[in-house]
C-alpha cells in the first residue's frame, strides 16, 4: 500500500489494529518492527583498546569495533605508546563492555582479523 502523504501513513499506524474480513491487522513504521529496540547510551567511560593496528586508528574503524555496545565521543593516540588507544565512549551499561573484541577487515571474503 502506498500513501500520498506521511500523515495518512501515520494515522494508519496509530489507529491500529484495523479489522478487515473478520481479522485484525496491526501496522508499524517500517523501521520500528518487532525486532526494534531503542538503546540509551547513558553512561560515559574510557575504554583502552590494545592490539588495534595503528593503521586502523581512525574514527571509522574505531566506531566499527565499538559498534554493538558503544558510541565514540572522542579518542586520543599516545605517540609514546603505539600499543594502546584510549577511547572516550558512551555505553548502555558498563557490563555490556566485552573484555575482548574480534575486529575483521579485508576486501571480499578474504580478510584479516585481530583480537582487541
Amino acid at each position: 500500500m502506498c500513501f500520498e502523504h506521511e500523515i495518512d501513513r501515520d494515522r494508519f499506524v496509530i489507529n491500529s489494529p484495523h479489522t478487515y474480513g473478520g481479522a485484525k491487522f496491526s501496522f508499524a513504521r517500517h523501521n520500528q518492527g518487532r525486532n526494534w529496540i531503542r538503546p540509551n547510551f547513558n553512561q560515559e567511560c574510557w575504554i583502552m583498546m590494545m592490539g588495534l593496528p595503528e593503521d586502523y586508528w581512525e574514527e571509522e574503524f574505531i566506531d566499527m569495533v565499538l559498534g554493538p555496545f558503544a558510541r565514540t565521543v572522542t579518542w586520543t593516540k599516545d605517540p609514546d605508546n603505539l600499543a594502546r588507544l584510549l577511547v572516550r565512549a558512551r555505553v548502555v551499561d558498563l557490563e555490556s563492555i566485552p573484555h575482548f573484541l574480534v575486529f575483521s577487515d579485508g576486501p571480499g571474503f578474504d580478510g584479516q582479523s585481530w583480537t582487541v
